[in-house]
């Protein structure tokens, strides 16, 4: 048996994953590695950290059914719905929310409070960030944004592998860092296209 650490998004990406209540993270693994016989002989039991080694929640299937993709895209097509072939196609993802970017957009101010909410949507007390260079300051330190709500959740009994930073970190006016940073990819998307139009 062997222990690995991985990011948050690495790991936000196996629990996207995960199909099913009770799959593992070394299930899903397995299953985005090719690897979905039933490890037999392979002598691989793998833990995955952060969070808890055992069952993760149900995530949902993404609905390609993979094996993993290369750098280059889906292997072949495999993987496609309805199992089509074709030319490799690359996999898009939203870039991380960057909060320096929404601060010089104007979005976000220096020095302006962020809150954070509960699982279900409760302010919690006692817990005020501040935007500080463009980063989270909290403590006297600066956190990335998913680790300190989990650390600051899991000190009040929620138990999640994985906490989405940006959609539980709220602006006073209950606006989420998530939502901003939606918006404003949306506003840059269609800034180029207006450009490439002309």
């Amino acid at each position: 048996m062997h222990t690995i650490d991985v990011d948050d998004d690495v790991f936000a990406h196996i629990e996207a994953n995960a199909s099913g209540f009770a799959a593992t993270p070394n299930g899903v693994l397995r299953r985005l590695l090719g690897l979905d016989g039933n490890g037999a002989g392979s002598g691989c039991s793998d833990r995955v950290r952060p969070g808890s080694p055992g069952r993760m929640g149900a995530g949902g299937s993404n609905g390609w059914g993979p094996p993993a993709p290369n750098r280059r895209g889906w292997p072949g097509g495999a993987g496609r719905p309805g199992g089509q072939g074709g030319p490799p196609r690359p996999r898009m993802r939203q870039p991380r929310a960057n909060l320096s970017a929404l601060v010089e957009a104007g979005i976000l101010k220096e020095g302006q409070k962020l809150f954070l909410k509960d699982l279900k949507g409760e302010p919690v007390p006692e817990v005020a960030a501040e935007v500080r260079d463009g980063q989270v300051w909290f403590g006297g330190r600066n956190w990335a944004m998913s680790k300190l709500a989990g650390r600051e959740l899991g000190r009040r009994g929620y138990e999640s592998p994985a906490f989405r930073g940006p959609s539980l970190w709220y602006t006073e006016d209950g606006r989420s860092i998530r939502e901003l940073w939606e918006e404003w990819l949306s506003t840059r998307a269609a800034a180029t296209e207006a450009v490439e139009a002309d």
